[in-house]
């Protein structure tokens, strides 16, 4: 029984030795057999692995070319009232907590990332 868990695990490397040295593999021949297979792996996989990094490097920036390149996005001008409040806003004549809802939606829209720190500070 013993054996035959052992034969089980070198099976596919036995097969590998006959290949590789003749049909009649022993021990010493097994562990070279083993050595070419790990060095076979290693030439074949560690490129394929740097090419697939380089390569999802690339698409990636591509992509991010091509959003720019297809942003169409058309900023439209507010509305002379939200425009007025927008100013007083940040001018500070109005506090921005009692606007409603939709006009803090507005406001923010249209304030950059330092204007709405110092307005909710």
């Amino acid at each position: 029984m013993q054996v035959r868990k052992v034969e089980a695990e070198i099976g596919p490397v036995k097969y590998i030795a006959a290949l590789m040295y003749g049909d009649n593999p022993d021990s010493n021949t097994l562990e070279h057999a083993v050595r070419w297979v790990i060095i076979l792996l290693i030439i074949v996989f560690d490129p394929l692995a740097i090419v697939l990094i380089l390569v999802a490097d690339q698409t990636m920036t591509w992509s991010k070319e091509d959003s720019i390149k297809n942003d169409t996005t058309i900023i439209e001008p507010l509305p002379e009232p939200m425009a007025s409040v927008l100013d007083q806003v940040k001018n500070g004549d109005i506090d921005f907590k009692e606007l409603s809802m939709e006009d803090r939606e507005h406001v923010l829209e249209n304030l950059d990332y330092n204007e709405k720190k110092e307005l909710i500070k």
